[in-house]
């Protein structure tokens, strides 16, 4: 299986593999193309992460940047399937990669392309995540790495990108603000633009490999939902898409659906997939959520969730969005059920299936998997009504009678 050319979502046109970010003919999103003959995925290969599916992704091995990204690990949620009552319910736990994200994956991939391409720096608009990975890539790969953040970004995010040496600069305004500064960037200075939503074509590539190794470590099965946070959705339609690779090349024979969860504050994906739309509209009623991840206007680029709408359709799949308190509880739920903490737009997928769960979407026999997509220490603060602060003794002796209080879930699991 090899990369061999790029095709248009939305006219089909089709061009050779280039550093273009956009269909010459209609200005659409374009994807990769493969050629999937001669494929041994199931071949036990001696690479170890994302290298292992080296051959799956549009980048020559030998210009491949890695930091061990990949082979996060598959874990059985026992307690929290109890709560949820699903008796086999697995979290894939991106935020063991090595800046803390999924982001990783895209982000090698793309910094292994500018590599290839010959290019000595990259640009990239970021909520935190996908700035920290590029900057931790780009110094890897000895390529110099300006990273656009909204000003309100996580500043724990923030100090990881610096601490890579990259040259971090604030916008102000929604994450979309800094999309197209971004992008005008780019075009002005002839930079990389790796913003890992749908504008640089192998970005997207690199999540497949979540599908890929979930599939090998259920035994080359495959689950019945995939429970994906979603802003603009490279992750879910890369994980889609991995699904799609999987069963083109005869390692599966079906597919599973897959389900988008946002918040409410910013969910235009849930919106137009609750009213029953085709099409995306850009969310015109602000972005305040904990979820900063997550908080994806679309403005200016709704065609990006489109085409996540367009997958989760087609994998006859969900949408649904979360409050404030929804997100926090499934931050805390996570943590306390399995000691996986997760920052808030990480976690969002644990609350999301249980009001599937409750719309009977999903049964106790069905198997899920819930992705994690980034690590609690991204985030700078507790929920509020958890935090407490430790209390302070001198001694052993203070202990005695000393009740030590912890604010208890409202529910048991």
């Amino acid at each position: 299986m090899k990369a061999i050319y790029m095709k248009c979502v939305k006219c089909g046109n089709q061009q050779q593999l280039s550093q273009n970010y956009s269909c010459k003919q209609c200005g659409g999103i374009l994807q990769i193309q493969y050629d999937y003959s001669n494929s041994e995925i199931r071949k036990k290969s001696e690479r170890i992460g994302l290298l292992k599916y080296a051959d799956y992704l549009p980048v020559n091995a030998e210009y491949f940047v890695t930091l061990g990204e990949g082979d996060t690990p598959l874990l059985k949620a026992n307690h929290l399937g109890r709560w949820l009552g699903l008796k086999k319910l697995y979290l894939k736990d991106e935020g063991c990669n090595p800046t803390g994200s999924f982001k990783d994956r895209s982000v090698a991939v793309g910094i292994s392309k500018t590599l290839e391409f010959g290019a000595n720096t990259i640009i990239i608009a970021s909520s935190g995540n996908g700035g920290a990975s590029a900057a931790a890539y780009a110094a890897k790969a000895g390529l110099r790495a300006v990273v656009i953040v909204p000003a309100d970004t996580p500043i724990n995010k923030v100090n990881q990108a610096i601490m890579y040496g990259a040259q971090v600069i604030k916008v102000e305004g929604p994450y979309s603000n800094s999309y197209h500064v971004a992008k005008k960037a780019a075009e002005n200075y002839g930079w990389v633009n790796l913003t890992t939503t749908f504008i640089n074509p192998y970005i997207v590539e690199g999540n497949k490999t979540i599908a890929y190794e979930i599939v090998e470590s259920l035994g080359w099965t495959v689950p019945n939902w995939i429970v994906v946070p979603v802003g603009d959705g490279p992750v879910l339609v890369g994980i889609w898409r991995g699904f799609m690779d999987l069963k083109a090349v005869g390692a599966i024979s079906r597919l599973p659906k897959i389900a988008a969860v946002q918040a409410e504050r910013c969910a235009p994906i849930v919106r137009a997939f609750e009213n029953g739309k085709d099409t995306v509209d850009p969310w015109t009623m602000g972005a305040g959520t904990i979820a900063s991840g997550i908080a994806d206007t679309l403005d200016g680029y709704s065609e990006d969730g489109t085409l996540t709408l367009k997958c989760i359709r087609e994998s006859e799949g969900y949408a649904v969005s979360l409050s404030e308190e929804e997100i926090w509880e499934s931050v805390v739920t996570l943590a306390r059920a399995e000691g996986v903490f997760a920052e808030p737009t990480g976690a969002v997928s644990v609350i999301g299936m249980r009001k599937m769960i409750a719309q009977g979407l999903m049964t106790s026999n069905e198997t899920v998997v819930a992705i994690i997509t980034g690590n609690g220490l991204k985030t700078p603060h507790l929920p509020p009504n958890y935090s407490h602060e430790p209390q302070v003794v001198k001694d052993a002796d203070e202990l005695n009678g000393l009740i030590l209080e912890r604010n208890c879930l409202p529910h048991a699991i």
